[in-house]
């Protein structure tokens, strides 16, 4: 189920916990990711990224020279990890990620944050509870 960009750094991985979605996808992203990881040295790895992985580029999907080695190495620090402080940690910085849930865990989840909607039926008399989309998208204000 790897990200359709390709990116050795958008892809499930596996955490003490469960799996980890991460679609850190750009060069900006996965320097976040490896920083939150405490393996930003990797930006800097010859083998990996020839120049230096650079977060000032023009947006563009992560390419490495050695893009196995790169998983192996987000897969070993994210084995020990919480996939649920993860997910929360990684969102704060800007780093597409999401706990991988069952049903059961994201009817709860959505009947917690209100994302469960009613839907009245064309007959006007039918209503549906189902699941919104599972995100807000807010506006500033």
């Amino acid at each position: 189920n790897q990200g359709y960009s390709g990116s050795p750094s958008a892809d499930f991985f596996r955490t003490r916990d469960g799996w980890l979605a991460i679609g850190a996808n750009t060069p900006r992203q996965l320097l976040a990711l490896l920083e939150v990881l405490g393996l930003d040295y990797l930006a800097r790895d010859p083998a990996l990224f020839n120049p230096p992985l650079d977060g000032g580029d023009l947006p563009a999907f992560v390419r490495s020279l050695d893009p196995a080695a790169l998983k192996d190495a987000l897969s070993a620090v994210l084995a020990d990890a919480n996939a649920t402080e993860l997910e929360v940690r990684l969102n704060a910085c800007g780093i597409p990620a999401s706990r991988l849930r069952n049903i059961a865990e994201f009817a709860a989840e959505s009947m917690e944050n209100g994302s469960i909607e009613t839907v009245e039926l064309r007959d006007g008399e039918t209503t549906v509870v189902s699941p919104g989309l599972g995100f807000r998208v807010h506006t500033g204000a």
